[in-house]
Order: C-alpha cells, then structure tokens, then sequence
C-alpha cells in the first residue's frame, strides 16, 4: 500500500519543497475501516486495550463509538455514538458514517483522547480491503492483541504467541499462508 512516509526536502531551482510520499507495508497493521466485521472489532477492542492500556469496558466503549463512526447507519451500538451526539458537541459536527480517509479522522471520534490516538496511531491503517493482518511484519502489539481478541486467552499465553513469532522471524522465516494449525505448533 502507499501511504505517506517521512518528508523529504526536494529543490526545485532556488525553492526548497517539503513533500511526503513512499511505499510501505501496511500489512501488518490492523484495517480499522474493517471493523464491522465482527472479528476485527474485536482486535480493534483487544487492540485499544494493550496498546492504550485502558481497562475493557473503556475499551469497548472506544471500539463501540469507532465502529459508529464508520458504519453506514445512524444506530447507536450500546456503549457507542452516532450523530445525534456529534451534533450536540460545540461545535457541532456530523458523524461520518463511512470509511475513513486518514487515521487523523480517529481523534474526533468520541472516547479517543490524543493519549490514545498515539498509543493505537502506530498500528491501524486505513489502506487496504482486507480483514486480515500479515503476522510476517505486525509489531508485537498487534500479535498481542491478536492473541488477546480471542476469547478466554489469558496474557502468558499471548506473549508465547508473541514470542514464538518474533524468534520465527528472527531466524529468517516467514508463514507462506496463514494456517492456523501451522501457528499453533511452533
């Protein structure tokens, strides 16, 4: 995917231009614009969780309000917001009930302080269509919160998943195909 990437200063005669552009992977981050799909809400939620280290019900009222912020419909999910309470904001301001464009958009949606946008910034995109994360290059945050979205798992178990992926990669390997049975044996 193509996103931008540090600035680097171009001259053009006397006139020295900043300008932002490059290639690079996106893969292995999480695609918050995925998250009515039920199983990335709950990485996103296991996701702000670890990353912005606030407790789970906060962290299902940010995921709640995210997944309002892009979902096609003005029905509130419990916990979330839709636009009647963008309206009441001062100044007011609609939701967006869409994809988002850029990751920037995530700091007015409701519950996200600059604090968590920071902490959750590094490992979201909104570039790409599809629901999964390539294990090959995510951080460790996100093999994390890979590892807590599922139901039950207790945190020793997701850093030995962590682990086991990082010393894979360390050793040169990659997973050609993600199958899960593959990932359970290492």
């Amino acid at each position: 995917s193509i996103r931008n990437i540090d600035p680097i200063c171009v001259r053009i005669g006397n006139d020295a231009v900043l300008t932002n552009f490059g290639v690079a992977d996106e893969g292995g981050k999480v695609n918050i614009n995925e998250i009515t799909n039920e199983a990335v809400y709950a990485l996103v939620k296991s996701l702000v969780q670890t990353a912005g280290d606030v407790d789970a019900v906060k962290a299902e009222k940010i995921t709640a309000c995210i997944a309002d912020w892009i979902d096609v419909d003005d029905q509130a999910r419990a916990n979330g917001a839709e636009n009647s309470h963008y309206v009441a904001q001062n100044p007011p301001y609609n939701c967006h009930n869409g994809k988002l464009t850029c990751l920037e958009e995530l700091s007015i949606v409701k519950g996200i302080d600059a604090e968590i946008y920071e902490s959750i910034s590094g490992y979201v995109t909104v570039y790409g269509t599809n629901c999964g994360v390539n294990i090959n290059t995510a951080e460790p945050a996100v093999l994390r919160a890979l590892a807590l979205a599922r139901k039950d798992t207790q945190e020793v178990y997701a850093e030995g998943f962590v682990r086991r992926i990082l010393e894979f990669r360390a050793e040169g390997k990659t997973f050609p195909y993600l199958d899960n049975r593959k990932i359970r044996m290492l």
